[in-house]
């Protein structure tokens, strides 16, 4: 998890109100980042032109094709569970510049799924990634125990 996934994280926790998030948000930065929020502070009014600003600054440039071909090439690992796999997706999801939408989500994480899903899972009943986690998550019990042998 970066940096702005633990902190939303945190203002969701402890239900912090933006402008307070705004005006703290400095004392959670350390080195670089807070020589860099101090020349900044001034400029930014909202959460939203931080995060850009801050991901502007200091986070990989991808741009969203460059991200989306990630995206196309990431594959769910034997060992790995559905949960972790989406979490490494989601992770690609949110640095895109402009969301793909559920259908565009849902069809990558299909894609990129382990062969024992596929198999076991017909992509014609599934709307949604929630309709896809919790199909992933109903079989996750029979991989653990074909994987014992």
């Amino acid at each position: 998890m970066n940096f702005l996934e633990e902190v939303e994280e945190l203002v969701e926790t402890h239900s912090v109100e933006e402008g307070d998030l705004l005006s703290g948000i400095g004392s959670l930065l350390t080195g670089s980042a807070k020589i860099w929020h101090k020349s900044m502070k001034n400029r930014i009014y909202t959460w939203n032109a931080f995060r850009k600003t801050i991901r502007q600054a200091f986070m990989p440039n991808d741009d969203d094709d460059t991200i989306i071909d990630r995206l196309k090439k990431m594959r769910q690992r034997a060992e790995e569970s559905y949960v972790v796999y989406e979490a490494r997706m989601q992770e690609l999801f949110r640095r895109l510049e402009n969301p793909l939408d559920e259908k565009k989500r849902l069809k990558l994480l299909l894609d990129g799924l382990h062969l024992f899903y596929r198999t076991k899972i017909r992509s014609a009943d599934l709307i949604t990634t929630r309709d896809l986690r919790r199909a992933c998550n109903q079989l996750e019990p029979d991989k653990a125990h074909i994987r014992k042998f």
